[in-house]
């Protein structure tokens, strides 16, 4: 019995001594593998010091490439790039071009919205629903928003009626409202651009955004004028920095 014993307990010593030596042997492994690693690539800048500077130059140039396309690398405040153009009311009712406007800038007092507490500056515009669904039947649209021109191409369409619930003297009963269609699509040029549009009765509202960069949004407000509802055009970049208030520690 002690003698199994004796062995045993010899067994599981050479076990324990085998796995450790394999972790050591696999640590030592990946250490010369690396190293072995680093010589080739040593030994290949040697070789063609030029070549390989060309390469790394290339690589570096890629990287500092705009999602977006060369054609409108104007798209947001960011290194390198110039200054949005100030924005003009004027200029909304010039798009789409040679067609009735989607957007047309208005005066408005804009301290009375919601928006004056969020945006350091936005535009205020009414909306021509029947003109936006009109010029996007083709599938594309310009369009004016804060100082920028983008061509929408759309590739999902989709109109629905929605019906609401009314009651009256006899008790309740479904009545159909004006319909209301969704547009899906990007921005011509601009890799990783999203755009969803909705046009209903007397609003067109919608989102672009601009590869993960800047952001344009068109909202509508609870306030008319001249019988039109009033929207309000901003960009990821108007958002006014966040303050906070430090409180004392109880």
């Amino acid at each position: 019995m002690k003698v199994k014993c004796v062995i045993l307990f010899i067994l599981v010593i050479f076990c324990f001594m085998s796995m450790s030596g394999c972790s050591d042997l696999e640590e030592e492994a990946g250490e010369e593998e690396t190293a072995a690693s680093k010589a080739v690539v040593e030994a290949e800048t040697a070789k063609e010091p030029e070549a390989y500077e060309e390469a790394e130059a290339e690589a570096a140039a890629e990287a500092e490439e705009p999602v977006y396309g060369s054609e409108i690398a104007f798209l947001n405040p960011a290194p390198g790039l110039p200054d949005r153009p100030d924005s003009k009311l004027s200029e909304y009712e010039k798009y789409p071009s040679g067609e009735a406007p989607v957007y047309e800038g208005v005066e408005f007092d804009k301290n009375s919205l919601r928006f004056y507490e969020i945006f350091s500056d936005f535009d205020t515009v009414t909306a021509n629903p029947d003109a936006f669904q009109k010029a996007a039947t083709n599938g594309t649209l310009e369009l004016y928003l804060r100082g920028r021109v983008f061509e929408l191409e759309f590739d999902v369409a989709e109109t629905f009626t929605p019906k609401v619930i009314m009651e009256n003297e006899s008790g309740f009963y479904t009545e159909e409202t004006a319909p209301i269609s969704n547009y899906r699509g990007k921005v011509a040029g601009i890799e990783d651009s999203r755009v969803a549009m909705t046009a209903g009765e007397n609003v067109v509202i919608g989102s672009i955004d601009i590869g993960y960069v800047e952001s344009y949004c068109i909202e509508q407000t609870n306030r008319t004028l001249n019988g039109k509802v009033v929207h309000v055009v901003y960009s990821s970049v108007d958002r006014k920095p966040r303050e906070f208030t430090e409180y004392p520690e109880l």
